[in-house]
């Protein structure tokens, strides 16, 4: 693509396309036909049209042809040149950013809406490596905040959530010879621990902050870890109160919401300590470093302290029946 753009703007070349020249791309478009979009996209451009949405257009066929996680990850990469070329273009005169973010809004939701469809279809698998397409996410995402704010950045973390849900054909077949298996003997796939594993790459999304905290807690809630279950809880129920996800997400949700119903009693034991001074101090803790937290065995004078406190609740409590 960019030996392509770099070969045109050494000749004539012009930015913007007349509105007749897009007929036999809105056509493709209308019928799904995003190879063929791409070609009429190639051809324009190859004729001295760098429009953006020619770019567009031809790149997200791209994304629509690939089943490997490697080259989806190029492509993401690549955005993030051809943004920075706009932007110079943006700066120049050519072209105009608020036209260009329209086109960019397009190719987000497009590539996300077809992302759903990979997802649902279960003959569709990729190759290659997964995280490497995280991590190319994870550039692009830094990318857009900092020189396209006007660009929905909650839409590209959905599509890089739902492309970390892809199946590779390893997983399909470990998949397919656990159907018989006791569902609570089910180990994580590799697809899943994979998945929590670039969530906890990046700790400045809300939304993967979040799930990640719901593995922690309900890690330690297995272990029997009250204490630092409550609080871990604390924290997963004031961020739930900002926002509804769990019409949305119920499979994610389900398993948080039966483990806190299991254990109720002991979380609200502990909770009824949630405004002794050590409480902050812990949340704090955990917000800091939630793996250091969770794993963290140096904390036991704090937990005598609190269990003195709840042993002490329990006595006033009797003393008042």
């Amino acid at each position: 693509m960019f030996e392509i753009i770099d070969k045109i703007e050494t000749q004539d070349c012009y930015y913007r396309a007349q509105v007749d020249d897009f007929e036999p791309i809105y056509q493709a478009l209308e019928r799904e036909e995003y190879l063929n979009v791409r070609d009429l996209a190639l051809e324009q451009i190859n004729n001295g049209c760098i429009d953006p949405r020619y770019i567009i257009y031809a790149k997200f066929g791209n994304w629509y042809e690939s089943t490997s996680f490697d080259v989806s990850a190029e492509i993401i990469l690549d955005l993030i040149k051809l943004h920075q070329f706009f932007l110079e273009k943006s700066d120049q005169g050519k072209i105009r950013i608020k036209a260009y973010n329209i086109i960019v809004e397009w190719l987000h939701t497009s590539m996300f809406t077809y992302a759903k469809f990979i997802r649902q279809n279960h003959d569709i698998y990729f190759d290659g490596d997964r995280k490497v397409l995280g991590d190319a996410f994870d550039n692009y995402i830094s990318f857009v905040k900092e020189n396209l704010p006007s660009i929905n950045i909650s839409q590209i973390y959905q599509l890089r959530d739902v492309c970390m849900t892809f199946q590779i054909p390893q997983e399909i077949e470990e998949s397919n010879e656990d159907e018989d298996l006791d569902e609570e003997n089910i180990e994580p796939s590799n697809n899943q621990k994979d998945y929590l594993e670039i969530y906890n790459s990046d700790s400045s999304y809300e939304w993967s902050r979040l799930l990640q905290n719901i593995e922690i807690y309900r890690k330690l809630v297995s272990e029997q870890s009250w204490l630092k279950a409550a609080v871990v809880y604390q924290v997963i129920s004031s961020a739930l109160k900002e926002f509804d996800p769990v019409k949305y997400f119920p499979g994610t949700f389900y398993p948080y919401l039966k483990d806190t119903a299991n254990v109720y009693e002991h979380l609200m034991h502990q909770l009824s300590l949630s405004e002794h001074p050590l409480w902050s101090m812990l949340s704090q803790m955990f917000n800091s470093d939630p793996e250091s937290f969770c794993k963290d065995d140096s904390l036991s004078d704090v937990r005598e302290t609190l269990i003195k406190e709840v042993n002490n609740i329990g006595l006033t409590e009797q003393d008042a029946y």
